[in-house]
């Protein structure tokens, strides 16, 4: 494991300052010192002693060869929060479009690329309802199709999939001023100064990403951006109180109900297109077991990744199931006692409460039946008083109740937080060893820094863990 040593002995102190440094709140004194240094406008810092040419609508002035900076987007785009002009698209399309829609731990050799997403989106959509009329291309779950052939478009499935997902975010809050500030805010306490650039170069990127998306997302055609309807999608799963229009056709989605859809839409695409075998959906779908066992016949390296965010889930559900639910169940106990000694609290509270789901359901007769039964009339001054004192101990009461059961879940969650990292170290393990049997391209530094921060003993559990799933494969293995 030469990547876990090499990470354990030359980069766990950089990785830690990385991993763990939004949970420092304590500002140093380097901090104070370097945030003199810090302009906040981050063109002016970034640049080059001499100032980066300038990029006309009509191409770009810049030296043949020489690659955009974030220099030059704020040069071209000096305004792009209040207006995006011809120049400033110019330079925001040539910085973007052939970059790829999503980076991971492992590399993709057929990652998109975003001018894929915005070139000829209506071909794009027409492959991708060929594709979903088309019987062969109906891959069952566990399932993953190598050779689909026919009329399976899986590319245009992603391509339409990332059009549905970006284009129904509201990239425009993205661009706001107040949003770069809450995301600066996060990285301020950073002592060194080169990765609080690093961080601060990628928030910018994401800003004028934002930008730039917005723009392209703008001029894409309603055709396009119509929900499939193709998939059994509930309300649940988009977070609505109501079915969609498709089976409501007298009630119109509003339009964050429609985008709502269209992401869930977008998961679905992206699942038919991993089931077709397209690699670089199969490195962004995130299935059940079955679909990870089948992944370790095409892509084992990628199986191993998906299977360790599996068993993450595992150790969460096993800390619900063994801890917090029993806490809940007690904190719930609790708070019946406490409410059992002040019978007359809880009973005008019950009142108040049906009152107000009556106002807001408009339901005039049940209200008119509950302010007739108003608990508070006729109380004198000194009643009132007695209730007022009874209702502040019975609020003291529950807030303690709370207060001690939180205590003790804040106890638990170090524990949990260990177990996961145990499982994320455990897999890196797993997955650089993979890679580097196939040859395969990772960056199995980040997978380390994932598990960071961890002990000797640590390392020997994974690998201990890591020895024994791997053992437990090559037995199962045809």
């Amino acid at each position: 494991m030469v990547g876990v040593i090499a990470f354990a002995a030359g980069c766990a102190v950089g990785a830690m300052l990385v991993i763990g440094a939004d949970d420092d709140e304590h500002e140093s004194a380097p901090v104070r010192e370097q945030a003199q240094l810090r302009s906040e406008t981050v063109g002016d810092a970034i640049r080059e002693p001499t100032q980066s040419p300038r990029i006309s609508a009509g191409g770009t002035d810049r030296p043949s060869g020489r690659a955009l900076d974030l220099a030059d987007l704020h040069a071209s785009c000096p305004s792009f929060r209040d207006v995006v002009d011809a120049e400033c698209l110019a330079t925001l399309d040539a910085y973007f479009q052939d970059r790829p829609v999503s980076s991971g731990i492992l590399a993709v050799a057929d990652t998109p690329v975003w001018h894929d997403v915005f070139d000829d989106p209506d071909s794009v959509r027409d492959g991708t309802v060929k594709t979903l009329a088309e019987a062969t291309c109906d891959v069952a779950n566990g399932e993953i199709s190598r050779n689909p052939g026919g009329d399976c478009d899986a590319r245009s499935m992603v391509r339409s999939a990332v059009l549905l997902r970006e284009c129904s975010r509201n990239h425009a809050s993205m661009v706001s001023y107040d949003y770069f500030e809450q995301k600066l805010s996060r990285i301020e306490h950073i002592a060194d100064n080169g990765i609080y650039w690093q961080r601060r170069n990628v928030i910018e990127e994401e800003v004028f990403r934002s930008a730039w998306l917005a723009e392209r997302c703008s001029a894409v055609s309603a055709d396009v951006m119509a929900p499939l309807y193709r998939f059994e999608i509930s309300a649940d799963d988009i977070y609505l109180s109501h079915p969609p229009d498709s089976f409501y056709p007298d009630r119109p989605l509003e339009d964050h109900e429609v985008n709502g859809y269209l992401r869930e839409e977008s998961e679905r695409l992206i699942e038919v297109a991993a089931r077709l075998g397209d690699a670089w959906a199969l490195s962004e779908f995130r299935g059940d077991a079955a679909h990870v066992d089948r992944l370790f016949e095409v892509n084992p390296t990628q199986a191993y990744i998906h299977e360790a965010e599996l068993e993450i889930e595992k150790v969460r559900q096993r800390y619900r199931r063994e801890h917090f639910e029993g806490l809940d169940r007690q904190q719930a106990e609790r708070l019946r006692e406490v409410d059992q000694r002040y019978p007359r609290v809880v009973s005008i509270r019950d009142w108040g409460r049906a009152r107000a789901a009556a106002i807001v359901d408009g339901d005039k007769v049940e209200r008119r039946r509950l302010e007739s039964q108003d608990p508070l009339a006729g109380l004198n001054d000194d009643e009132l008083d007695e209730l007022r004192r009874e209702d502040r101990e019975h609020g003291d009461e529950r807030s303690a109740v709370y207060d001690e059961f939180d205590r003790m879940r804040v106890e638990i969650r170090p524990r949990r937080e260990h177990d996961e990292r145990i499982v994320r170290l455990t897999y890196a393990m797993l997955v650089e060893t993979e890679a580097k049997r196939t040859s395969t391209d990772i960056d199995v530094m980040a997978l380390y820094e994932r598990a960071a921060p961890f002990s000797p003993e640590d390392i020997e559990t994974a690998r201990q863990r890591a020895s024994a799933i791997s053992l437990l494969r090559s037995q199962n293995d045809p």
